[in-house]
């Protein structure tokens, strides 16, 4: 596809279909014909072609079965309003040469901003190898005269000729051993010039006596070969303290932070020993070749040992101890709580057993007196002295009321009263029987209506149960639950639940639980702390009903 990058400011993409054999010159044709006088003067294809506006019209045209399919690119360096309308002007042609077609524009592409992202990408990969190169050329410079200072300051030592730093010679300084030459240099580079390499598993004989000269540190790989090395150097050598390269690394890749490293924490060869068998071993292989010394000093750590394990089982005993005494110590101060909370209970209940019998002591009186009193105050008499169950007692206006009180209560003594005369004698009125509550005392004149009543009843009756009613349609009982499990049965099933009488108080759930399953009469003991109070649902306490 040839395209004029001078005209190249927007890239039309346009797909074409055609039912029927088409060829690139019939498209052109189509859209130079189609669009002619379509937009006006200005905005003419082959005016704007002419002037160099607009670029040739690529077509990339495939037939199969019959059909045709290809694409169309325009380039234009108009503006974007005008590429626009130049691009909606392409879907107006509806025929190719004799066969019915359609064109659709796919998309108009920025090519300024492609080619700026290129500029971009190229930009950034010549300021890579700019930077690459300028790091290089000073690095390279540092390292080459570094390394051949290094190399140069390498030596040989002993009659074995093992790679070793200068400060080797000094009869001083201590020694580092390490495995190779390779291993020596990166030491150098690091700035440490007391190693000398063994350079293989094979011990020389400079290195052992020069061990057993001067304090030695052996610096291996933490590799397999690496223990290997120690396992000899621990046979043939004496090796004052070690250090080991990290797991899978060698000496000779570490750089000198890590070098600093790992010679900082370096632990004593006897410790070494210890923590991997070697002493054990050693002595298995060959006992007669153990000096006396050797066997003193291992006694001896292995005493100091036995002495931190003692301690250290001490420590755990006391700490097991401390644990068992705060265990215990919870458990009392639960087991008093438990007892505090019993002895509150049995206390509520003495009090509350008290007042009942001082209910059940008050005095009572029978009902003769109070129809011999109601005669006596009908006729107008003078107020005599009249004997009741108990002591006899003056009528008055203040007794009026304690002895209809006492005569409207059911518990009442029913004693015979004194004799009247026959004449006198006339027929009590008769006194509906009010009901007693929990307490004994007389419910209040509250007009109730039949399904109150009813209500009241069977609260009466869950009295001290902590159980609740379901009710149906005409209050018929559906089931009977504890009031703890209230909440759960309305959640599982309240099919045909239209109220509740519980032994509780009505709480805010309870409430929202009964409005979501279409419970509108919910009776209690109480009210509790209700924020939110459902207007569809009618709710009754004891204080509404007694």
């Amino acid at each position: 596809m040839n395209i004029d990058p001078n005209t190249t400011k927007y890239m039309v993409k346009a797909k074409i279909t055609a039912d029927g054999i088409i060829e690139k010159p019939d498209v052109v044709g189509a859209i130079f014909g189609q669009t002619e006088g379509l937009l006006g003067d200005e905005l003419d294809l082959r005016d704007l072609q002419k002037s160099g506006r607009i670029g040739r019209i690529e077509v990339e045209v495939v037939s199969k079965g019959g059909k045709s399919d290809g694409i169309i690119y325009m380039s234009s360096s108009l503006d974007q309003i005008e590429t626009v309308i130049l691009a909606s002007a392409l879907e107006t042609v509806d025929r190719v040469g004799p066969c019915k077609a359609g064109i659709r524009v796919l998309g108009i592409e920025d090519v300024r901003v492609t080619k700026r992202e290129k500029v971009v990408e190229r930009a950034k990969e010549l300021l890579n190898e700019l930077i690459k190169q300028s790091k290089g050329s000073s690095y390279d410079l540092m390292d080459s005269v570094r390394q051949s200072v290094q190399v140069e300051e390498i030596t040989s030592y002993g009659k074995d000729r093992c790679p070793a730093g200068p400060d080797v010679k000094n009869s001083d300084t201590p020694i580092i051993i390490v495995e190779g030459r390779s291993d020596v240099l990166n030491l150098l580079k690091a700035g440490i010039k007391n190693a000398i390499a063994v350079e293989g598993t094979n011990i020389p004989k400079t290195v052992q006596d020069l061990s057993r000269e001067r304090v030695s540190t052996a610096f291996v790989d933490g590799d397999r070969g690496g223990e290997l090395i120690l396992r000899e150097l621990f046979q043939v050598a004496e090796v004052d303290f070690i250090a080991r390269a990290p797991r899978a690394h060698e000496v000779e890749e570490l750089t000198s932070k890590q070098i600093i490293k790992c010679l900082r924490n370096k632990i004593p060869g006897d410790q070494y020993m210890e923590m991997n068998g070697l002493v054990t071993e050693e002595s298995a292989l060959d006992e007669e070749q153990e000096e006396p010394e050797f066997e003193q000093e291992y006694r001896e750590r292995k005493e100091r040992r036995e002495r931190y394990e003692d301690r250290d089982d001490e420590r755990r005993d006391r700490r097991d101890r401390r644990e068992k005494k705060d265990r215990r110590e919870r458990y009392e101060d639960r087991d008093d709580e438990r007892r505090d909370r019993r002895d509150r209970k049995d206390r509520r209940e003495r009090y509350e057993d008290r007042d009942e019998d001082e209910d059940r002591k008050k005095p009572r009186f029978d009902d003769s007196a109070i129809d011999k009193y109601k005669k006596k105050k009908d006729e107008s008499e003078p107020l005599t002295m009249i004997e009741g169950p108990e002591t006899p007692a003056m009528i008055g206006a203040a007794e009026e009321k304690i002895l209809i009180e006492a005569a409207e209560t059911p518990s009442m003594i029913a004693e015979p009263a004194k004799e009247v005369p026959a004449e006198e004698e006339k027929p009590a009125e008769a006194k509906p029987k009010t009901r007693r509550t929990l307490r004994g005392k007389k419910s209040s004149d509250k007009v109730l209506t039949p399904e109150q009543t009813e209500f009241r009843d069977m609260l009466l009756d869950l009295s001290t149960t902590h159980n609740a009613k379901i009710l149906g349609e005409g209050n018929a009982l559906i089931r009977e639950v504890a009031v703890k499990n209230l909440v759960n049965s309305l959640k599982e099933d309240s099919g045909g639940a239209i109220a509740i009488v519980f032994d509780g108080v009505i709480s805010q759930r309870i409430l929202d639980i009964s409005a979501e399953k279409g419970i509108y009469t919910v009776i209690g003991t109480r009210k509790g702390n209700i924020s939110k109070m459902p207007a569809e649902i009618t709710i009754l306490t004891k204080e509404d009903l007694y």
